[in-house]
């Protein structure tokens, strides 16, 4: 493969797939060269759940106890098949794991070949049915419509990446402090309309700035890290209202006391 993959940055978050609950693990890195030209194909694997909880999601127990140890075993698998293949996300909802992979397998011996591999690794799996998957998808949209996550999944990941990095400086994120977020808009015109709107939703403008033709908006309001979910909603929801991007959020440290 000629493109150069980038460092990887696997994330995961919860979603939903035909209505139905999911877990999603993607390697978001991907986004920055999909589709990938020499890549054309998806091979799906899907491993169904024994004992899935109600909503079809797998349950700790077996996770850990088996969905891991087989994911491991058929990434080890594919890490040995001489051929282009690049592991672009894992989806468990509805009581499935499917594992997805991207590759330019074309030889039907080959598939063959990869197929068998997979049968023999999961021979120690007693009694976990499974199926293997071609297809083509040349503009990668199961990674852009189903792995990569939405505008707001993405922004929830951002948001629990800086909590956790909080956390870890000491910051005790259960306590109340002014918390500014960032509006990014295409204009002058919009940018007033944001900073309008954001005060009637409780929010002080604190700043409008003008940088390279990008319309900024910075807003305040005080509350809790914890619940930055249920705080930047409002903005997130008027900035998508606006066509504009809401461009995250920021706090001063408290540290814990204790």
């Amino acid at each position: 493969m000629t493109t150069t993959r980038p460092q990887e940055n696997w994330k995961s978050y919860l979603s939903f797939v035909d209505d139905t609950p999911a877990s999603i693990l993607v390697d978001i890195s991907l986004i920055d060269i999909a589709p990938v030209e020499e890549l054309p194909l998806l091979l799906q694997i899907s491993i169904k759940m024994k004992n899935p909880r109600e909503n079809g999601l797998p349950s700790h127990e077996e996770s850990n106890d088996v969905l891991y140890p087989i994911d491991d075993k058929i990434q080890s698998v594919i890490n040995d098949v001489k051929a282009d293949i690049l592991t672009a996300g894992c989806i468990k909802t509805d009581g499935i794991m499917a594992l997805c992979f991207y590759h330019n397998i074309q030889d039907s011996g080959k598939k063959l070949e990869l197929e068998q591999l997979i049968l023999d690794s999961m021979k120690e799996f007693d009694g976990y049915q499974y199926s293997v998957s071609w297809e083509e998808d040349e503009g990668w949209s199961f990674y852009a419509n189903l792995l990569f996550p939405n505008a707001w999944e993405f922004q929830t990941i951002m948001s629990f990446d800086l909590l956790r990095q909080m956390a870890s400086s000491g910051d005790d994120t259960s306590k109340p402090r002014m918390i500014d977020h960032f509006i990014v808009c295409a204009d002058a015109a919009t940018q007033a309309t944001i900073a309008t709107e954001g005060t009637t939703l409780g929010f002080r403008t604190v700043s409008s700035l003008v940088n390279e033709e990008r319309y900024g908006v910075e807003l305040s309001q005080e509350g809790i890290p914890d619940n930055i979910d249920d705080i930047m909603w409002p903005l997130f929801e008027l900035a998508q209202k606006h066509d504009v991007s809401y461009d995250g959020w920021g706090a001063v440290m408290v540290k814990n006391e204790e």
